[in-house]
């Protein structure tokens, strides 16, 4: 039994792109804008605020996994409700903590909150949204990447600088209470998506060591595995490419990339099948690393980012409309949440390992090599399930 039910388009797009935009709010880029703040404020060093956030985010594994799958027991609006209290209350936490344990357990919830679950409950819904238009309309989410970076990073900087930092996140708090819990009850009826007594098929179950998805797992892996180091040690790696002014033209190519394929995702899925998109995704990021092989001069950032940018986002889409398709959408969101969960796993090892690699200065050439072999057997790893599912499976279309 489908779970999909249609909705008005404006309430669905409104709603996934408004929960993606609020995600910001928990990425670490934005928690980390108040570093210099907290570190001033708690007598800690940048590489104390490092250990928290690797912290938090292996800690968020299980509790992503367990939190993520109630998207499927539960009301969407109920689902929504309790993660936007539960940021307030963490955002509070941020805001008043007296101590440095009670700032970490707030940076813990905003994390696994604001940047994962929001993000997560987005995502699960937009591929449930529009009945048989949904392929097309999912990838409407990215409108949320662009309009969240756009406007809360220097809405939060300014209102720091003003009133100061525990204000600005007592402000973002008094945000979610005025603003986005009363949008939820408007844009959401209290039955969307409501728990289906049906009985869900023994078939219809996910793991992680099921092989429908575990021969697709290593190509969806791909940007979180490879990229997730190479972005976060950029500024050091990226300093005999030119620096910071390249840099942040890269940056911006990322942003315009990732969105530009989250739009593109849903198109591909529908026109050639989501299984083939998904082995072929991170050609644009493997294109991106051989030319950083191959040359070392400054624009070579751009084009690495940019290929970065368009296998993140065609991940963000495909994830769903790939489940949808191996499983039905009965168990969408458990699916999303053992990805999710597998995600961050890799996220904690990519960065730790590539910053034992920079320490060690062992050259970057062969990281790229490596990434590009790591990407072309999870491509044909992928391709060989796109096969199985010719005969096996039905196809995306016939999902939705």
């Amino acid at each position: 039994m489908s779970a999909a039910i249609s909705v008005p388009a404006w309430r669905g797009v409104s709603y996934s792109a408004g929960m993606v935009a609020l995600s910001t709010l928990g990425a670490a880029y934005f928690v980390g804008l108040f570093n210099p703040f907290v570190s001033e404020a708690f007598g800690i060093n940048q590489a104390t605020l490092g250990l928290i956030f690797s912290v938090s985010t292996i800690a968020a594994v299980i509790p992503m996994f367990l939190i993520g799958r109630l998207i499927d027991a539960v009301s969407l609006r109920r689902y929504t409700i309790g993660l936007l209290l539960a940021f307030t209350a963490a955002c509070l936490a941020i805001a008043w903590s007296p101590n440095l344990a009670v700032f970490v357990v707030g940076v813990f919830f905003i994390r696994l909150v604001g940047d994962w679950l929001f993000a997560h409950a987005a995502l699960t819904a937009s591929a449930r949204f529009f009945g048989t238009t949904r392929i097309r309309l999912s990838g409407l989410t990215a409108i949320g990447y662009a309009v969240g970076p756009m406007v809360f990073p220097g809405a939060a900087l300014a209102l720091t600088a003003a009133y100061g930092w525990r204000a600005a996140w007592f402000a973002i708090a008094a945000f979610i209470i005025i603003f986005a819990v009363p949008a939820c009850v408007r844009l959401l009826p209290s039955a969307i998506f409501a728990p289906s007594t049906a009985h869900i098929p023994r078939k219809a179950s996910i793991r992680v060591l099921d092989r429908r998805i575990l021969v697709f797992l290593p190509a969806l892996m791909s940007a979180p595995l490879v990229f997730s180091g190479l972005l976060f040690h950029q500024s050091v790696w990226s300093q005999p490419r030119g620096g910071a002014e390249w840099l942040s033209l890269g940056l911006m190519a990322y942003a315009v990339a990732q969105m530009s394929a989250m739009f593109l995702a849903g198109y591909l899925a529908e026109r050639f099948s989501v299984y083939r998109i998904v082995a072929l995704h991170a050609l644009p990021a493997a294109i991106g690393l051989a030319i950083c092989t191959i040359w070392s001069a400054p624009w070579t950032l751009v084009v690495y980012l940019a290929g970065a940018g368009v296998a993140t986002g065609f991940t963000l889409t495909l994830t769903p409309l790939l489940l949808i398709g191996l499983y039905g959408d009965t168990n969408l969101g458990a699916g999303r949440a053992m990805i999710q969960s597998v995600t961050l796993v890799c996220a904690a090892v990519s960065t730790t390992a590539m910053g034992l690699w920079i320490d060690a200065d062992l050259g970057m050439k062969l990281v790229f090599g490596a990434s590009i072999a790591y990407f072309a057997l999870a491509s044909l790893l992928a391709r060989l399930g796109t096969r199985d599912q010719r005969s096996d499976c039905q196809t995306i279309r016939d999902r939705v």
